[in-house]
């Protein structure tokens, strides 16, 4: 969906990432997720422990992390 935005909005996306790389601050929205529990393939039962935690996170955020990984680990590593 990111994709298919326009470029001015793919420029601003790009500009506020920049500014949070350099900065280091992180939006307080983003510091907190929603866990939603998913039963396992077995029969649930209402038995918790048939429960795994699933963590949703915005997609702009997914964005934010991936990317903040992938930078870490080009410069921790000089390539």
């Amino acid at each position: 969906m990111i994709k298919k935005l326009p470029s001015r909005l793919h420029n601003l996306i790009r500009e506020t990432y920049n500014l949070m790389l350099v900065s280091g601050h992180i939006p307080e929205q983003w510091k907190s997720s929603t866990i939603i529990p998913i039963s396992k393939p077995e029969k649930f039962n209402y038995n918790m422990v048939n429960v795994r935690p699933i963590e949703l996170l915005d997609t702009f955020r997914k964005v934010h992390l991936n990317f903040n990984q992938n930078y870490k680990f080009q410069v921790g590593d000089d390539i």
